[in-house]
C-alpha cells in the first residue's frame, strides 16, 4: 500500500486499490481510491473508481460521504448501467444516516426526500417496494417525534401547548397510526 500511496502510476495505484478492495480493506482503499479521479478523469476507468469508492466508504459505515458519491455517480455517469443501483444506494446512505427519533431529524427528512426522488425515478424497479417500506418507516419516526414532543408538554401541565402540539402533529399526519393515543 505504501508504494501505491507514492506511486504516480495510475494502474499500479487502481490495482491496489482494486486489491484492498477485494479483500475489504476499506479505510485503505479508500484511501488510494482517493488519489484516482484526477488520474482517471475522463477514461473508462472513471466510473469504477467513483462507485467503488463509493461502496468502500458505505461498507466503512461513511454513510453520509457514500450516499452524496452514489449521488453524484447516477448523475455524472446518466448512462452507466449501475446508474439505478447507485440512486438506490444513495438513498439507503441516507436511511442509514437517520437519527433516533429523539434526536434532530433533519437527517430523516432528507432520507425521506432522497428515498422520493428515487420513487420518482425508478416506480418500476424492483427496489421500490423496499424504499416504500423504508419510507413509511421514517415518517413514522417523524410522527412519533411530534408525538412524542406534545406528550411532553402535556407531562409538564403545559395543556395550552400540549393541545397546539396535539393538533400540529394530527394536521401533518393525518393518517397516523398515533391518533387513538392523542385522544387517550
Amino acid at each position: 500500500m505504501d508504494s501505491a500511496m507514492k506511486s504516480a502510476d495510475k494502474d499500479f495505484i487502481l490495482k491496489t486499490a482494486n486489491d484492498l478492495y477485494a479483500k475489504k480493506k476499506w479505510a485503505d482503499a479508500i484511501a488510494l481510491y482517493e488519489r484516482l479521479p484526477n488520474l482517471v478523469a475522463g477514461t473508462d476507468d472513471a466510473p469504477e473508481v467513483v462507485f467503488k469508492t463509493a461502496y468502500a466508504n458505505y461498507y466503512d459505515k461513511n454513510y453520509k460521504l457514500a450516499g452524496h458519491q452514489f449521488k453524484n455517480f447516477s448523475v455524472t455517469f446518466v448512462h452507466d448501467p449501475r446508474k439505478e443501483e447507485a440512486a438506490y444506494m444513495s438513498a439507503l446512505c441516507y436511511y442509514q444516516g437517520s437519527l433516533d427519533y429523539n434526536l434532530d431529524q433533519t437527517s430523516t427528512e432528507s432520507a425521506i426526500n432522497e428515498m422520493q426522488e428515487f420513487l420518482n425515478a425508478y416506480p418500476d424497479s424492483e427496489r421500490a417496494k423496499n424504499i416504500s417500506q423504508l419510507v413509511d418507516e421514517l415518517s413514522y419516526k417523524l410522527e412519533f417525534k411530534a408525538y412524542e414532543n406534545a406528550r411532553q408538554y402535556f407531562k409538564m401541565a403545559e395543556y395550552k401547548a400540549a393541545t397546539i402540539s396535539f393538533e400540529n402533529m394530527l394536521h401533518d399526519f393525518p393518517s397516523t397510526k398515533l391518533k387513538p393515543k392523542v385522544y387517550d
